[in-house]
């Protein structure tokens, strides 16, 4: 979170960036940052994005696709959460993304899953699709898209 706060910041002031296609720094974190911090990740990141998207001065394209950013973050967190062995977290940042989804609900839920695969995939690892979605938290959260109203694409 604080890597892309600073990157945020840097883009709102005008500074000059350019993305390189090569690993150029690793952070190598103790195997007990990687699952047991994944909570302070996830409010870090929800931090940094809702103090983002609160500015006044944001040019009005970023304005314009808040809520999908607002998606995209949080289903990246609610994967982390899942990947971390906290699927309770997974479906509460997965509720909120639901709030914001630029997609139909359908189609919110097949964002999800393509979501967890592709993190997954850039992660080094296979989602196991099934194992995801009969787990009890993914059918508890199933339930509650069923009776939420229906997300309307922003």
């Amino acid at each position: 979170a604080e890597a892309i706060d600073l990157i945020l910041r840097l883009a709102m002031m005008n500074c000059q960036m350019e993305w390189l296609r090569e690993l150029v720094v690793y952070h190598y974190p103790p195997a007990a940052d990687a699952v047991g911090n994944s909570r302070e990740r996830g409010r870090s990141l929800t931090t940094v994005i809702n103090q983002l998207l609160a500015r006044s001065d944001l040019p009005s394209e970023v304005v314009r696709h808040s809520a999908q950013i607002r998606f995209h973050t949080w289903t990246w967190i609610a994967w982390d959460s899942y990947r971390t062995g906290h699927p309770t977290a997974m479906v509460d940042y997965l509720k909120q993304a639901w709030h914001h989804s630029p997609h139909p609900p359908v189609d919110t839920i097949i964002a999800w899953v393509e979501g967890f695969a592709e993190f997954s995939r850039r992660w080094g690892n296979a989602l196991e699709p099934h194992q995801l979605c009969h787990s009890p938290e993914w059918q508890e959260l199933m339930g509650w898209c069923l009776d939420s109203p229906v997300c309307l694409p922003h």
